[in-house]
C-alpha cells in the first residue's frame, strides 16, 4: 500500500495530533519541527520562523491527500478562512495559527507555532509549561533537534519536577450476571438471606427486578472490553492490569497476554465468606492481590477514560494518591433502610472517620478511577480492622457495611496526610437525564484530540429504567462503539 493511499485510510478510519506529525515525516520534508501536547489546551506544532513557507505547503499537502478540509479560524472577528491562498497569507503572517482540518464527520485543531532563532536561542512566540526557549548550545538541545517530531518534553533528558515515574497498575471488579453459575449460586444464597431476615438494604440489593433491568450493553463484558480499550488509549503507561471476579473471563479476552491476571475472589478473600456478591466486601479486599504493585488505579467496567492522562493525573511525583472528591457533600444523618446502599455504607464510614479524626468528611469520591497506595489502604484496614471484617462476612450489601473505595479510603488517606485532593472532574451519564447531545459529541471530541474542557472520564450507568429512556441500551451501546473503535492488546 502506497503512503498516499496510507494516509487516505489513516484519515478516514481515525486521524489525531500524533497521526498528523508523522505524516510530515512521511511527505520528506527536511525542516525541523517538534510537538507540545499540553492536557487541556489544543496541541502544538512547532516550527522555525524560517520554516514557515514550508510547513504551510507541508500542511496543505497533507490535507490534499487525506481528502481532509482545511481552514483557519481569524480570533478577532470569528471569521473562517477555508481559500488556501489566504491560509498560507495569514500562516506567513501569524507567529500563531490555529488549524481546523475535517474529514466531513470528525474534526481535529491544532495550534501552529513559529519559534524564533534569536542569539543563541530558539525563542517561543507564546509561554507553555514546559520551557519558552532553548538555548541551541546546550547539549541535550542538539540531541533533541537531531531527531524531528518529539514532544518538547524530550527536551531534558530526566523527568520534570511533575511528572509521577513511579510503577502503577489497574485493577477491576467485575461480575457476568449471565453466567449460569453465577445465577445459581446467587439464586441459592438470597433466598437464604431472605430466610433469616438478613439485614438487606433495601435499595442497595441487586435482587431479581433490578438484575433484569441491567442493560445488555454492559453484559458479556463488553462494558470491561471498551473500558479496556480506552484505558490502553489514554493511559498507555499501566504497567499490569488484574481483574478481580467470581466468573471465568468473558470470551473476547486473551487471558494468557502478560499484561494481565485474572484473580478469583478465592485469591483475596477467606473461603468462609464466599460466594460473595458484595461489592463492599470485594472492595474493602483489593489490596490483598498478590503481586499488585503499591500504587494502583481501581475502576468500574463502566467508567471511560476520556482524554489523554499521566501518571501525575493520579499521583503526585512523591507517590501520594490524588483524590478526586464529588463537588457537593451529600452524607449526613443516621442509617435509613429506603436509601441506596451507596449512601447508607458512607454514613457509617463516616462515622469511623469522626471517631479517628475528629472531623467530618460529607462528600464521596467522584466516579473517576480511585488512585491507591496500597500500603495506606492496607493501614486503613488496619485501623478499622472490625468494620472489615464485618462487611467481607456479608454476601450481599448491607445497611451496615462500610464503603471502602468510596469513603473510608479516600477520607483515611487524606486525612492521615497521606493523599492529596485533585479537582480533576468525571461525568455520570444515566437514563433520568437527557444525556443524547453528549453522546453525540463526545466521540468526535475523544477522537480527535479535543480535550480542552473534557471531564477525565465518563462513568455510564449500566441499569436501565425502561419506563425513563427505552432507547437507553442502544444509546450506550452506540456511543462506546463509535468512541472506541480501537481494540486492546487484551483481545483475542
Amino acid at each position: 500500500m502506497s503512503k498516499e493511499v496510507e494516509s487516505t485510510v489513516s484519515a478516514s478510519v481515525f486521524f489525531n495530533f500524533d497521526w498528523f506529525a508523522e505524516s510530515i515525516a512521511d511527505l520528506g520534508y527536511s525542516f525541523f519541527y517538534f510537538k507540545i501536547v499540553p492536557k487541556a489546551e489544543l496541541p502544538s506544532l512547532c516550527v522555525p520562523k524560517e520554516n514557515a513557507a514550508e510547513i504551510s505547503e507541508a500542511l496543505i499537502s497533507i490535507a490534499n491527500r487525506a481528502k481532509l478540509g482545511l481552514s483557519v479560524k481569524i480570533n478577532a472577528d470569528g471569521k473562517t478562512i477555508t481559500t488556501l491562498s489566504e491560509i498560507r497569507a495569514i500562516i506567513l503572517e501569524n507567529p500563531v495559527t490555529q488549524l481546523r482540518f475535517s474529514d466531513g464527520t470528525r474534526t481535529l485543531s491544532i495550534k501552529l507555532e513559529q519559534w524564533s532563532f534569536e542569539g543563541s536561542s530558539l525563542v517561543a512566540p507564546c509561554a507553555n509549561l514546559i520551557t519558552k526557549e532553548i538555548n541551541l548550545e546546550a547539549p541535550s538541545a542538539k540531541l533533541f533537534f537531531g531527531v524531528p517530531g518529539r514532544n518538547l518534553r524530550e527536551l531534558f533528558d530526566a523527568p520534570l519536577s511533575d511528572q509521577c515515574t513511579l510503577d502503577i497498575d489497574a485493577v477491576y471488579s467485575w461480575v457476568n450476571p449471565n453466567d449460569e453459575n453465577w445465577k445459581m449460586q446467587f439464586e441459592e444464597h438470597i433466598n437464604d438471606a431472605e430466610a433469616s431476615n438478613h439485614r438487606l438494604s433495601t435499595r442497595g440489593l441487586t435482587t431479581r427486578r433490578k438484575l433484569k433491568r441491567r442493560s445488555v450493553s454492559f453484559e458479556n463484558g463488553e462494558g470491561l472490553k471498551y473500558s479496556l480499550r480506552s484505558l490502553f488509549k489514554f493511559a498507555p503507561w499501566i504497567r499490569h492490569i488484574y481483574i478481580v471476579s467470581n466468573c471465568p473471563p468473558p470470551s473476547w479476552l486473551d487471558e494468557s497476554h502478560q499484561k494481565i491476571t485474572w484473580v478469583y475472589h478465592e485469591t483475596i478473600m477467606s473461603l468462609d465468606n464466599l460466594p460473595t456478591f458484595n461489592p463492599n466486601a470485594v472492595d474493602s479486599a483489593i489490596h490483598k492481590i498478590p503481586n499488585l504493585g503499591d500504587h494502583y488505579l481501581y475502576l468500574q467496567d463502566t467508567i471511560f477514560l476520556t482524554k489523554p492522562t499521566e501518571k501525575s493525573d493520579f499521583f503526585t511525583p512523591a507517590g501520594l494518591a490524588m483524590i478526586r472528591l464529588t463537588l457537593d457533600g451529600l452524607v449526613h444523618g443516621d442509617l435509613r433502610e429506603r436509601d441506596p446502599d451507596f449512601l447508607n455504607a458512607a454514613r457509617n464510614s463516616q462515622r469511623l472517620i469522626i471517631e479517628e479524626f475528629g472531623q467530618v468528611p460529607t462528600k464521596l469520591h467522584n466516579y473517576s478511577p480511585l488512585s491507591v497506595v496500597r500500603s495506606v489502604a492496607a493501614t486503613c484496614e488496619q485501623n478499622f480492622a472490625k468494620a472489615y471484617q464485618s462487611t467481607r462476612a456479608r454476601r450481599f450489601s448491607s445497611i451496615d457495611d462500610i464503603s471502602p473505595r468510596a469513603f473510608l479510603y479516600p477520607h483515611f488517606a487524606l486525612m492521615s496526610g497521606m493523599a492529596t485532593q485533585d479537582d480533576d472532574t468525571s461525568l455520570v451519564l444515566d437514563p433520568q437525564f437527557q444525556h443524547i447531545q453528549t453522546f453525540d459529541q463526545f466521540p468526535e471530541r475523544i477522537f480527535t484530540g479535543d480535550t480542552k474542557g473534557l471531564p477525565l472520564c465518563l462513568s455510564i450507568e449500566s441499569i436501565i429504567d425502561s419506563e425513563r429512556m427505552l432507547n437507553w441500551e442502544q444509546v450506550v451501546t452506540r456511543f462506546v462503539r463509535l468512541t472506541f473503535i480501537e481494540a486492546s492488546p487484551l483481545e483475542k
